[in-house]
């Protein structure tokens, strides 16, 4: 029969999603792997760009990014109107809070299992080589199937084209 995933942290009744507020995340960082964490890291430029790019469709929109950027990155996105938040700084259930009133996008796959565990649906980035678990983890009858949209890069260290799908995407729900 295989292995059925369901939600275990509570659903609250009190966030609402806002369609114009974003959290996401755009690098995964491991320790000891620089080949994975290569794989799963979107350049900053693109971020960058991206960003500009939902911000011209949207005068609404409120991005806070949760990804562990420099210093100079950090400031030339708050430029830009970006809040960035130190990952490493608040608790688990501040994150949880964060992602109940967000869009979530995410390549970091921590952030992606905690929005399935949480019920809460988010935007996946994932590389052209991904881990093959993920193929069990996104059938329908499973959380992560109902609840994680993936977006795989359709060359390797190469996400030009699945931002821009992606951005596609979101312009559509404006």
């Amino acid at each position: 029969k295989g292995t059925h995933y369901n939600a275990w942290i509570p659903k609250s009744t009190t966030n609402q999603k806002d369609a114009h507020h974003y959290l996401c995340c755009w690098r995964a960082e491991g320790t000891g792997d620089k080949f994975s964490a290569h794989s799963r890291s979107v350049p900053w430029n693109l971020v960058y760009d991206f960003y500009q790019n939902l911000m011209d469709n949207d005068g609404q929109i409120h991005i806070a990014d949760i990804t562990h950027w420099t210093k100079w990155e950090s400031k030339r996105l708050q430029d830009l109107g970006v809040t960035v938040i130190d990952p490493r700084k608040g608790s688990l259930l501040d994150l949880v809070k964060q992602c109940r009133i967000s869009r979530v996008i995410t390549i970091d796959t921590a952030l992606a299992h905690l929005c399935s565990a949480s019920g809460v649906k988010a935007d996946l980035l994932l590389s052209l080589y991904a881990d093959e678990r993920w193929q069990e983890l996104h059938q329908i009858k499973n959380n992560y199937g109902q609840l994680l949209r993936p977006w795989r890069s359709s060359r390797f260290g190469t996400w030009s084209e699945t931002l821009s799908s992606l951005s596609t995407s979101l312009r559509e729900h404006f």
